[in-house]
């Protein structure tokens, strides 16, 4: 294959995934609708008011509060990833941190990035941050977490760990 040929490729391959990624970003507000949450990860609104808390698994914390006002809520935090993690692998490649806004009935009626703020490729920071204003669904009861990520160890073709967790059924 000559050189002509595989620069085709390369900027056909580049421009494919750049089609996905920008998809799968514009997909983000209907990502799990319908779905219904666990109720213990259901996190209740308070409307026009102030409310905060942890929200945790086994990998990370979800430290934030939240205030709402005219429908709309700015949540604020920071994400903090288990010691068992970041002592393993010493390299953050990715972090996705959702929030899915629930009806009454735990059902997703619309999903947002929180866009946590840290440099990929680089060592896992103790606090990742996140600020984030948005119109809040007039029917919202209650909001959820939802996450992803991946993680390098040393041996960076080797040693990775995938974490993630989508609390519904």
């Amino acid at each position: 294959m000559n050189d002509a040929a595989r620069k085709r490729i390369k900027t056909a391959i580049s421009i494919s995934l750049s089609l996905f990624f920008l998809t799968a970003c514009t997909g983000v507000n209907t990502m799990f609708r319908g779905n219904t949450a666990y109720q213990a990860d259901r996190i209740y609104i308070t409307r026009d008011g102030a409310g905060g808390g942890v929200w945790s698994t086994d990998e990370l914390s979800v430290h934030y509060t939240y205030t709402t006002r005219s429908g709309r809520i700015n949540l604020t935090g920071y994400v903090a990833i288990s010691n068992s993690i970041t002592a393993t692998y010493s390299t953050l490649d990715r972090l996705n941190l959702l929030i899915s806004f629930l009806d009454a009935d735990g059902r997703v009626l619309s999903t947002r990035d929180l866009d946590p703020v840290y440099f990929a490729h680089s060592p896992p920071p103790e606090k990742i941050a996140f600020d984030k204003d948005m119109d809040l669904t007039g029917e919202a009861a209650s909001f959820c977490f939802s996450y992803s990520g991946e993680f390098r160890g040393d041996d960076k073709k080797w040693d990775s760990l995938s974490i993630g967790k989508t609390p519904f059924y």
